[in-house]
């Protein structure tokens, strides 16, 4: 079993569930792709964006979406953005959205 997968006290699984958000000087396209998330069936437990080093302003996107946490890092590229975004998850299943470019 995942290390992450936990059981809750009636023994049911804790089956949470993040988005990781890959964004590089792309906030024009933020905000509809948070919204997109938001309103997904079974919503996420946590959505998280990774601002890899933009020099637009993701942050201020991000914070118009409650619960939305924001992590910033110098640019590094695709793959360490999903990376941290998967790293930096609480949840017991993480997914990375497509990138938006």
């Amino acid at each position: 079993m995942p290390e992450r997968l936990q059981l809750r006290r009636d023994g049911s699984l804790d089956e949470s569930v993040a988005l990781a958000v890959n964004t590089y000087d792309q906030a024009h396209f933020l905000d509809e792709s948070l919204r997109s998330a938001l309103v997904q069936s079974r919503p996420f437990d946590e959505i998280i964006v990774v601002d890899d080093g933009s020099n637009d302003d993701p942050a201020s996107v991000a914070a118009r979406h409650r619960g939305v946490r924001l992590v910033r890092q110098p640019n590094a590229g695709l793959a360490a953005a999903r990376n941290t975004g998967l790293r930096r998850a609480r949840a017991s299943s993480s997914f990375s959205m497509p990138t938006i470019s």
